[in-house]
Protein backbone atom coordinates (compact mmCIF):
# COMPACT_ATOMS: atom_id res chain seq x y z
CA UNK A 1 0.00 0.00 0.00
CA UNK A 2 2.88 2.49 0.67
CA UNK A 3 4.63 1.77 -2.67
CA UNK A 4 1.59 2.56 -4.81
CA UNK A 5 0.40 5.47 -2.28
CA UNK A 6 3.99 7.26 -3.19
CA UNK A 7 3.69 5.94 -6.80
CA UNK A 8 0.59 8.12 -7.10
CA UNK A 9 2.57 10.62 -5.14
CA UNK A 10 5.30 10.82 -7.65
CA UNK A 11 3.15 10.66 -10.31
CA UNK A 12 1.03 13.73 -9.28
CA UNK A 13 4.01 15.83 -8.31
CA UNK A 14 6.11 15.09 -11.34
CA UNK A 15 7.95 18.55 -12.42
CA UNK A 16 6.26 17.52 -16.45
CA UNK A 17 2.69 16.95 -14.96
CA UNK A 18 2.77 20.51 -12.99
CA UNK A 19 0.66 23.59 -14.48
CA UNK A 20 2.94 25.80 -16.02
CA UNK A 21 2.20 29.30 -17.61
CA UNK A 22 1.94 28.96 -21.45
CA UNK A 23 4.55 31.22 -23.61
CA UNK A 24 3.00 34.30 -24.53
CA UNK A 25 2.61 34.33 -28.10
CA UNK A 26 3.61 37.45 -30.41
CA UNK A 27 0.39 40.08 -31.00
CA UNK A 28 1.81 40.14 -34.35
CA UNK A 29 1.81 43.50 -36.64
CA UNK A 30 -0.24 46.78 -35.69
CA UNK A 31 -3.03 47.65 -37.66
CA UNK A 32 -0.09 50.74 -38.52
CA UNK A 33 2.67 48.88 -39.63
CA UNK A 34 0.52 46.90 -41.60
CA UNK A 35 -0.84 49.58 -43.52
CA UNK A 36 2.37 51.12 -43.90
CA UNK A 37 3.49 47.57 -45.50
CA UNK A 38 0.38 47.83 -47.82
CA UNK A 39 1.77 51.51 -49.03
CA UNK A 40 4.90 49.88 -49.11
CA UNK A 41 3.80 46.89 -51.27
CA UNK A 42 1.45 49.16 -53.91
CA UNK A 43 4.87 51.40 -54.52
CA UNK A 44 6.71 48.00 -55.09
CA UNK A 45 4.27 46.69 -57.35
CA UNK A 46 3.69 50.33 -59.35
CA UNK A 47 6.81 50.10 -60.81
CA UNK A 48 6.00 46.50 -62.66
CA UNK A 49 4.35 45.87 -66.06
CA UNK A 50 0.76 45.15 -65.32
CA UNK A 51 1.23 41.42 -66.34
CA UNK A 52 3.54 40.85 -63.54
CA UNK A 53 1.21 42.77 -61.26
CA UNK A 54 -1.56 40.12 -62.17
CA UNK A 55 0.87 37.93 -61.88
CA UNK A 56 1.66 38.38 -58.27
CA UNK A 57 -1.99 38.55 -57.20
CA UNK A 58 -2.49 35.20 -58.67
CA UNK A 59 0.31 33.85 -57.09
CA UNK A 60 -1.36 35.56 -53.48
CA UNK A 61 -4.10 32.98 -53.96
CA UNK A 62 -2.98 29.89 -56.47
CA UNK A 63 0.22 27.87 -56.88
CA UNK A 64 2.46 28.26 -59.41
CA UNK A 65 0.79 25.63 -61.25
CA UNK A 66 -2.74 27.18 -60.77
CA UNK A 67 -1.44 30.76 -61.27
CA UNK A 68 0.16 29.83 -64.88
CA UNK A 69 -3.40 28.40 -65.77
CA UNK A 70 -4.90 31.68 -64.57
CA UNK A 71 -2.97 34.30 -66.18
CA UNK A 72 -2.58 32.40 -69.45
CA UNK A 73 1.14 31.42 -69.39
CA UNK A 74 3.39 28.60 -68.98
CA UNK A 75 5.15 28.29 -65.51
CA UNK A 76 8.48 29.25 -66.97
CA UNK A 77 6.91 32.50 -67.45
CA UNK A 78 5.53 32.38 -63.70
CA UNK A 79 9.57 31.47 -62.62
CA UNK A 80 10.57 34.95 -64.44
CA UNK A 81 7.78 37.06 -63.47
CA UNK A 82 8.54 36.14 -59.82
CA UNK A 83 11.77 37.01 -59.49
CA UNK A 84 10.83 40.74 -61.38
CA UNK A 85 7.94 40.66 -58.42
CA UNK A 86 11.50 39.41 -55.60
CA UNK A 87 13.62 42.33 -57.36
CA UNK A 88 10.93 45.02 -57.16
CA UNK A 89 9.83 43.98 -53.04
CA UNK A 90 13.75 43.52 -52.05
CA UNK A 91 14.31 47.28 -53.86
CA UNK A 92 11.17 48.63 -51.82
CA UNK A 93 12.63 47.14 -48.73
CA UNK A 94 10.25 44.31 -47.95
CA UNK A 95 12.42 41.26 -46.91
CA UNK A 96 11.34 38.12 -44.78
CA UNK A 97 12.36 40.40 -41.71
CA UNK A 98 10.07 43.37 -42.73
CA UNK A 99 8.06 43.48 -39.51
CA UNK A 100 11.21 42.85 -37.25
CA UNK A 101 12.89 45.69 -38.49
CA UNK A 102 10.33 48.06 -39.13
CA UNK A 103 11.29 49.95 -35.64
CA UNK A 104 14.58 50.56 -37.45
CA UNK A 105 13.54 51.78 -40.89
CA UNK A 106 13.29 55.76 -41.07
Amino acid sequence: MDKELMSVLRYRLARGRQVRELPKTDAGPSAESIHEFRVDLERAMACLPEVVRETAVALSTFSAIEAAEAVGCSRQMISRRKHQIRQALLAAGITSSYFVSIGTRP
